[in-house]
């Protein structure tokens, strides 16, 4: 997949992909860090919401 190589291509950080598909390509705009990731919290009973 090529969000998966974009973000292995940068230090396999997480990151935002933007792109486009038109009638004759597929083709990426920007790539930037994702600045919004908050870790997962587990509920009362051991899973995570």
């Amino acid at each position: 997949m090529v969000p998966k190589q974009i973000q292995t291509s940068y230090n396999c950080q997480p990151k935002d992909v933007e792109w486009i598909i038109t009638k004759e390509k597929f083709d990426i705009l920007q790539a930037r860090p994702k600045t919004t990731i908050f870790p997962i919290r587990e509920n009362s009973h051991g899973q995570s919401n």
